[in-house]
């Protein structure tokens, strides 16, 4: 269980944060990749704590906190916009929202002029259709976002989508019902306040367009483009757009502006997003003959699509520097690097154990959680091995259907996931999963998929028997993470709605290899300077990560782990991360534009908490850390710099084999390089260079084979400066 001391909630401290108003600079990758993975992720599975009933005619009320998320989600979309993003709920508009949202889907229908005849009907919420956007098919959060898609015949004008984000609006309300077979969910979002015929406010850009010019998340780049400026006059407007330099065929559509907000221009180009993208993706749009006051302008912007899961060069993660061997009830002061549009920061700690544990449905679900459908989750009929395995299905309507390992994870270079799998009777619409987050269960990334098999109309048996899986987690090494297994439902095709033997997904001997569990874990507030200070209570193995929180409230992903032991003994003064490393000489340099640089370096390898050396061999099993340490040129001191790792690579046997060479991404993820100076991607960007700048390259375990370790800065001028001299680690299994 994690003890959480003066956290604040999530979502209900929304409405008196967005007074101020949420920014994100979409010019910066990771503004934006933060900016959706912590904003646009807390307003995702909330309790909608809808009381009401369709059949009995009763509207009900939605939970503060469901209505602080439908806000927090018309935010995060103007933020993203470039329009005043501070939107607050009139309870009068909410009210009759919530009765406007009940008459649509007790009839099955949308209508901004409902007729007294409909079932439910009240003036009220007559009066909120005619002021709203209205959403038939889902409720809350999720609505806002597919009134931003637009889609439908009737919805070329995107009119739905210029009303969420007309800039002058000020106040608006929100209204939600439940479906209940045959009928349907709805959301009503009450878009027309006092203020829509104010002065237009300042934005971000003359224009506004969706997706906005710069970093977009792929999930939220719809089919419909569109573009809008006031009082413009699109009747000559024609649009071009180019992917990567290569021309792409678009369709306008017709235009429509009276009475939608700004006048728009709507176009749809030739692309498709609908898988992740595991690159960046630039689109360039030109916009000519606008017409502003009778004079024809040119507009050009581009957008850079992303997989918010990715990091970029420009990732920076609140990395813990400090001691390792400490003494109980002593303080030790530790140090983070800190993160750019951190409000504040987080602390997590820790004790740390070996997982040994095997769930094999034994003895019921323990360690996992079930969310699932109700129906069975332990087979006895069908399993790997022992008298039990677990089951997931889809029972009408799908959804997801999950199994989570309840303890959070510590894993290094070897650690892996091993568990039986049979998936039976599925179609290509059923997925199996398995899924790692890396930030508490806000998002999630799959590092397994296995789909089901449909040939026609006809679907195979599945998987006759068991199949052992083994899924490396070596991405996420020095990283906490929770692992889930998911049971998915890819929309709208056909699928097995049975749960008896045979159908669905049988899992089996879940079990883990090289990975720690965290236990007492407790999570305070830090203030917003990079500092901590920690006492450890007991003897023990202790975990250290630190996340930086955006708007005071909204959590990022957590840091690269720091792993310490506690001893009791004699108290011994902390070192507070000074550590005496092997000298490794002067710097290699490359590019630079002065004869001499006086830079010197140090560094070294410890294997099990043992001193720092230059050279190290030591097994596969061993906890490793490894450090260095730049004695700066005089002249850069002070100097914003990218700190870089490089490390080559050998594999057992083949030694005398030609070396591969990776650098180090933020979290300290091995990425292939190709010796390219152009392409090396930063360790620790933007780093303000001191006399005698740290660098924490590696903590945990190492797969077998040789491993060289290089590092240095580069600054703005591209001079680059690195040890001459590496450090070698020799690893055995």
């Amino acid at each position: 269980m994690i003890k959480v001391i003066t956290l604040i909630m999530l979502v209900g401290l929304a409405p008196a944060l967005l007074a101020n108003g949420l920014v994100v600079d979409t010019q910066s990758r990771e503004a934006v990749r933060n900016f959706f993975n912590a904003v646009y992720q807390a307003s995702e599975n909330i309790p909608s704590g809808w009381d009401g009933n369709i059949e009995q005619c009763q509207a009900g009320q939605l939970s503060a906190d469901y209505l602080a998320a439908i806000a927090l989600r018309v935010n995060f979309f103007r933020a993203m916009a470039g329009v005043p993003a501070a939107i607050t709920f009139n309870a009068e508009y909410n009210r009759k929202a919530q009765q406007a949202a009940l008459m649509m889907s007790a009839n099955n229908n949308l209508s901004h002029e409902p007729p007294t005849s409909w079932l439910c009907y009240t003036e009220e919420g007559a009066q909120a259709a005619a002021n709203s956007n209205l959403s038939l098919g889902s409720m809350g959060p999720q609505s806002i976002t597919g009134l931003m898609e637009d889609s439908g015949t009737n919805n070329a004008a995107v009119g739905h989508r210029r009303w969420t984000l007309f800039p002058p609006t000020e106040v608006m309300g929100s209204g939600s019902v439940a479906g209940t077979d045959p009928l349907p969910a709805t959301t009503v979002l009450w878009v027309f306040d006092n203020s829509i015929n104010n002065p237009r406010p300042a934005t971000r850009e003359a224009f506004v367009s969706w997706p906005p010019s710069g970093f977009v998340p792929y999930p939220l780049v719809f089919p419909r483009w569109s573009f809008s400026y006031p009082q413009a006059d699109f009747s000559l407007a024609r649009v071009s757009m180019q992917q990567q330099g290569t021309p792409i065929p678009v369709t306008l559509e017709p235009l429509n502006n009276p009475g939608m907000g700004d006048n728009t221009l709507v176009w749809v180009p030739n692309i498709s997003l609908t898988t992740p993208p595991t690159t960046d993706i630039s689109y360039t749009v030109k916009i000519t003959k606008v017409l502003i006051d009778g004079k024809p302008q040119e507009f050009k912007y581009t957008v850079t699509v992303i997989n918010p899961i990715i990091l970029g060069t420009d990732s920076i993660f609140p990395r813990v520097m400090g001691d390792k061997q400490l003494v109980v009830k002593q303080n030790y002061t530790y140090t983070f690097n800190p993160v750019p549009d951190a409000s504040r920061y987080q602390l997590l700690q820790a004790h740390r154990q070996p997982v040994t544990q095997v769930a094999d449905a034994e003895n019921g679900l323990n360690p996992l959680t079930a969310t699932v459908s109700g129906y069975e989750v332990i087979a006895t009929d069908i399993k790997a091995d022992g008298s039990a395995s677990f089951h997931l299905a889809h029972p009408a309507p799908p959804s997801e259907q999950i199994l989570l390992w309840n303890q959070t994870l510590l894993v290094n270079a070897a650690s892996e996931l091993r568990f039986s799998s049979r998936l039976g009777l599925s179609s290509p619409a059923q997925i199996a999963k398995v899924q790692v987050s890396t930030d508490n269960g806000q998002s999630w990334q799959d590092i397994f998929t296995q789909a089901g098999v449909q040939s026609g109309t006809t679907s195979s048996f599945g998987e006759e028997r068991f199949n052992q899986k083994t899924i490396p987690l070596s991405k996420f090494a020095g990283q906490a993470i929770q692992v889930r297994f998911n049971y998915a439902y890819t929309c709208c095709d056909n699928f097995y709605p049975q749960t008896e033997s045979e159908v669905g997904w049988y899992i089996d001997n879940i079990a883990f290899t090289a990975v720690e569990g965290l236990t007492d874990t407790t999570i305070t507030d830090l203030a917003t300077e990079p500092t901590f200070v920690f006492n450890p209570p007991q003897a023990g193995d202790y975990a250290l990560q630190v996340r930086a929180m955006l708007f005071d409230q909204y959590p990022l992903e957590w840091g690269p782990t720091q792993l310490v032991t506690a001893q009791l003994g004699t108290t011994i003064s902390p070192t507070n991360g000074i550590t005496e490393l092997p000298p490794l000489g002067s710097a290699t340099v490359v590019n630079s534009t002065t004869q001499a640089i006086n830079t010197a370096f140090s560094g070294g390898i410890a294997v099990n908490h043992g001193i720092f050396q230059e050279q190290a061999t030591f097994h596969s099993t061993d906890s490793v850390e490894i450090r260095g340490e730049i004695a700066v040129e005089s002249q850069h001191i002070g100097q914003s710099a990218d700190i870089v790792v490089v490390v080559t690579y050998q594999s057992p046997p083949f030694f005398d084999s030609t070396p591969l060479f990776f650098m180090l991404n933020t979290a300290s993820q091995a990425i292939p390089w190709d010796i390219n100076m152009a392409t090396l991607i930063p360790f620790q960007p933007k780093v303000t260079l001191a006399a005698k700048q740290p660098v924490l390259i590696y903590q945990g375990q190492l797969p077998a084979g040789n491993l060289s370790f290089y590092w240095g800065y580069r600054l703005k001028n591209g001079t680059l400066a690195y040890n001459s001299k590496p450090l070698a680690a020799t690893i055995t299994e």
